[in-house]
């Protein structure tokens, strides 16, 4: 399991961890690829290791390529970041606004956007996922510490 900074300057639950769940629309069993906190909106989420944005902003409708707010997950940020020269990615998704631009280096700590309930949400949190930059096959990780 990889471990990572705490997306937050202050604790808040882990609602939904990484792994089989049942899904909270459908009720199926599902992968879920990341770890959900239950966060206020507009809570600072701040990034979990150095790194470089690539890319921020709305999910896009993968047929038509336009921006959607109802579906997906939302407004979102990337970051890339290298453990032990290995690329991986962290996605942080369902912001209410997002502060960190592509291209943008970005320090451990630095706030990145503010939770929001945007695509397809329950309500305010923040779904953080890790995946391997290569293979985008999604690791399993843990996010500790919430000093900074």
């Amino acid at each position: 399991m990889m471990i990572l900074g705490y997306p937050f300057k202050s604790p808040y639950p882990l609602t939904s961890p990484f792994g089989i769940r049942n899904n909270p629309f459908t009720g199926e069993k599902k992968q879920h690829n990341g770890c959900d906190y239950g966060v206020p909106e507009y809570t600072h989420i701040i990034s979990v290791a150095d790194g470089v944005i690539i890319k921020s902003g709305w999910q896009a409708n993968p047929r038509t390529k336009e921006n959607f707010m109802s579906i997906g997950f939302g407004l979102r940020v990337w970051q890339r970041i290298k453990l032990g020269g290995t690329p991986y990615d962290v996605f942080y998704a369902h912001c209410s606004a997002v502060t960190a631009m592509a291209g943008q280096k970005v320090l451990k700590g630095s706030v990145l956007a503010l939770s929001g309930n945007t695509g397809r949400s329950t309500g305010a949190h923040l779904h953080i996922g890790v995946r391997h930059a290569i293979t985008y096959k999604w690791v399993e990780a843990a996010f500790l510490s919430c000093k900074h």
